[in-house]
């Protein structure tokens, strides 16, 4: 990565005249989420367990590692955040990280390239097709493999302008296929005895399996990409026909991406972190192709479902009933695409629930022909792709509350892929405040002064206690054991941070995972954030250097541009942010932290007791215990959406009459003593 090693030497010989914040090429945390449960339906297979085709993979699924019924192993990062201007949600990524998160074992320092992410396909039978009729596939049954690649690093002639980081020209990314009949075999002779009498016999020692190289590309920009397609697209499609039936017609065939990977210099190690990304999107195996094909019969939503907050991607729940009307976005964001050559009548929905699946609010646009991705792009039809929000969140009696938000594409047509029509965002209001996804594409710090300080705004709707800060370290090749920073909480003057009012010291930088992507920082002192010693309830989080020259690797999440909340300090002058994105850092409030972690648990709350059926349209309610209630006398109180007490009852019945109430969200609460212990929600439909 010469262009690194450029730009670092700079920083240096100019020393505090280019003291500045700093974008490191690319992040590594991936998502809050730990690998999701595998999909339940996998693909068609054959009687051998191998798959049959079409094989077919466009990523969509919310998952961090590639779906196990079509890959092998746990290379590659699945992913909607990595792309830009995808054909469809979801892509594979392949870069310098393990399935861990962490940097590959094999890396090499400096300019070096080397084999990082190697994802595979399961076995596919290529000798024959089993629908409608078994029969033996042959070269003219016109076979072809495609995909649709990008190269990381988003637009223009810097490798830390946008997502991630670029390919360098000797970095590449390779497709192979396996010949299953060509397999190199060695024999070792050992001697043994069998039946007493002693023998040499030969065995296998190793099984070189031969892979052919079929295609590759050589690392570049994607602003270079996009004249090579001619056409301005950010994607790139390959197709590759497979006609030699001796070496790849048989029930084992495979085929896999691999990719060439060089890290920078090692002169600094917080440079030396994830790199080289190449984006895969719409893996494609079937017969009766052409290579002139142009469509696929795909309605998809391209981005991932927003948050529906208009300030920030979470916040406590206490927060936002204190001023709820005012935290909801006006409009929703969708980017829609039919990927066919023709156009299509369908219709756009979304649905609100809680997290018992209660209906809260549903919008219907209605149906509208939206016509081919290849002819006009994304689609433009305002009620599907800036519907209103039309609701808000019910203000509930609790401390925590979750709720899905599902949008769904559909038409009359029968359309062979599904899943990309739909996409789900789950709104957390738990115990912290969050500007970012939880992805970082880049790293962030700043460079040219060994005190400098980072520092992101947050604004509360009442006073509340500040307890903890999570911080996403970004994984670099080798963590120094030495380095140290200061944790800092600023009150808010003359629109910047103003005062230190709390300062932790010598605390070490702590990369993560793939199954954390934060690292927790208890407050050895809570602090109370109140008007009086933070006017009009402003605060900051971040962290000062501790006398040294060398960057903290911050995740930065792309996705979202939080800079006019973000502010930097060089030479004890604050600067307002001029980079477009969010430094993840995420302030924990409320009267307690959950032990251990500081992070929110899965409300245990919502596993006490029950009420049935729900939703109802009936006028009885049934009660069930699923623990053993506490001693003594407990209550039952329904209340509605506004918190209004309409029914109270006595908690050791087993029906609650819900008789003249009217259509609505309602909450359930186990009350013992003065003390709420269990809420639930239903719902009401008449």
């Amino acid at each position: 990565m010469k262009r690194l090693i450029i730009a670092i030497f700079l920083l240096y010989t100019l020393g505090s005249l280019t003291a500045q914040e700093v974008i490191v090429p690319a992040g590594g945390s991936p998502s809050l989420r730990g690998p999701k449960e595998l999909v339940k339906q996998s693909p068609k297979r054959g009687d051998t367990g191998a798959m049959v085709i079409p094989f077919f993979d466009d990523f969509y699924e919310d998952r961090i590692y590639p779906n196990p019924a079509r890959w092998e192993g746990q290379d590659g990062f699945q992913n909607q955040d990595f792309a830009v201007f995808p054909l469809t949600q979801g892509v594979l990524t392949l870069d310098a990280l393990d399935k861990n998160g962490h940097i590959h074992e094999q890396a090499l320092p400096g300019p070096s390239n080397w084999i990082a992410d190697v994802v595979t396909s399961r076995a596919i039978r290529l000798d024959s097709i089993f629908i409608p009729n078994p029969e033996a596939l042959r070269a003219s049954d016109s076979l072809y493999l495609s995909f649709w690649f990008q190269p990381g690093g988003g637009l223009g002639p810097h490798p830390f302008n946008d997502i991630g980081t670029p390919p360098e020209s000797q970095d590449s990314l390779v497709l192979e296929f396996l010949a299953p009949e060509f397999a190199d075999t060695t024999w070792v002779e050992v001697d043994t005895v069998i039946n007493g009498v002693p023998q040499t016999i030969s065995i296998v020692d190793h099984i070189e399996e031969a892979w052919d190289y079929v295609w590759s590309s050589e690392g570049m920009l994607l602003d270079s990409l996009i004249t090579y397609t001619q056409e301005g697209y950010y994607f790139m499609k390959v197709m590759i026909p497979i006609t030699n039936e001796i070496r790849y017609f048989h029930k084992d065939f495979r085929f896999r991406f691999k990719n060439y990977v060089s890290l920078s210099s090692e002169i600094l190690p917080s440079w030396q972190n994830n790199a080289d990304m190449w984006n895969i999107d719409y893996v494609y195996l079937d017969k009766d192709r052409t290579v002139s094909e142009r469509g696929v019969k795909d309605l998809s939503f391209v981005n991932k479902a927003p948050s529906m907050l208009t300030k920030y991607y979470s916040m406590p729940f206490r927060q936002y009933k204190e001023n709820y009307i005012y935290e909801m976005i006006d409009t929703i964001r969708n980017q829609i695409v039919d990927l066919d050559k023709e156009s299509y009548n369908m219709t756009y929905k979304y649905r609100v629930t809680n997290h018992v699946g209660g209906l809260i609010y549903e919008y219907d646009a209605g149906y509208y022909v939206i016509n081919p991705y290849f002819e006009e792009g994304y689609s433009s039809h305002a009620p599907f792709a800036k519907p209103p929000s039309g609701f808000f969140f019910p203000v509930a009696n609790a401390d925590s509350a979750t709720y899905k938000i599902t949008h769904f594409l559909s038409s009359d047509e029968a359309l062979p892929f599904k899943g990309n029509d739909t996409t789900t965002f789950i709104q957390r209001f738990y115990n912290y405040y969050a500007y970012d996804n939880g992805t970082a594409e880049n790293g962030y710090g700043i460079e040219g002064d060994n005190n400098g300080m980072v520092a992101v705004k947050f604004t509360l709707n009442k006073a509340d206690t500040l307890r903890g800060i999570n911080l996403c370290f970004n994984e670099i090749l080798n963590t120094p054991e030495d380095q140290s920073f200061y944790l800092t909480v600023w009150n808010h003057q003359d629109r910047k941070p103003g005062e230190v009012r709390y300062q932790q010291y010598e605390m070490r930088p702590e990369p993560t995972s793939y199954r954390k992507s934060f690292h927790t920082y208890i407050l050895d002192e809570p602090i109370v954030i109140d008007p009086v010693n933070f006017p009009n309830l402003i605060f900051y989080v971040g962290w000062q250097k501790n006398n040294d020259d060398r960057l903290l690797n911050v995740g930065y999440d792309r996705s979202r541009n939080s800079s006019a909340n973000s502010f930097y300090c060089i030479n004890n002058i604050w600067y307002n942010s001029i980079q477009s994105g969010t430094i993840m850092i995420r302030p924990l409030l409320g009267s307690t932290l959950p032990p251990n972690t500081g992070l929110p648990a899965e409300e245990e709350a919502f596993n006490g007791f029950e009420v049935y059926p729900n939703p109802t349209s009936g006028e009885t309610l049934h009660l069930r215990f699923k623990k053993q209630p506490l001693p003594g006398e407990g209550r039952i109180l329904l209340r509605n959406a506004q918190g209004k007490i309409v029914r109270s009852f006595s908690a050791n019945r087993e029906q609650l009459s819900i008789a003249g109430l009217p259509s609505g969200i309602y909450l359930a609460q186990y009350i013992h003593g003065s003390e709420r212990v269990y809420t639930v929600r239903f719902l009401i439909s008449k």
